[in-house]
């Protein structure tokens, strides 16, 4: 499936079609209060790729300004950043691909062994980020 033009809200629409030109854009998700997120390929790098578009009014950027200052292996990178308007914003990280924790836990049973890992990794990230203050 891909994601057309006529399927993103007017306000990210001129962004959109800029990104369509590096990125084959194949999911939307409506998930959260404050925009959207679409997933793709980065057509010349040949990766998976989250785009996220929100409103920022109030100008802080803190999700996308928090995760590009930091560098640890369970902590999802920024590649890039930018302003759309005065009133939104994006960010590009890599595409999670089996989704976010919610989805995996709301859609299926985990196997003990792994819930420990996903346990396990959680405790790692929480433990860098709050090393970071």
């Amino acid at each position: 499936m891909t994601v057309s033009v006529d399927d993103i809200p007017v306000e990210f629409r001129g962004k959109f079609e800029e990104l369509c030109a590096d990125i084959q854009f194949s999911k939307k998700f409506e998930k959260g209060a404050n925009g959207i997120t679409l997933c793709g390929v980065n057509k010349l790098l040949d990766r998976p790729v989250a785009v996220k578009f929100y409103y920022y009014g109030d100008g802080a950027h803190v999700e996308p300004a928090i995760l590009s200052e930091l560098e640890a292996p369970n902590i999802l990178k920024v590649d890039t950043a930018g302003i759309i308007n005065a009133d939104y914003a994006y960010f590009v990280t890599r595409y999670c691909e089996n989704g976010d924790l919610d989805d995996l836990l709301e859609d299926s049973q985990i196997p003990i062994r792994e819930a420990v890992e996903i346990i396990k990794q959680i405790a790692y990230g929480s433990s860098y980020l709050h090393g970071r203050g």
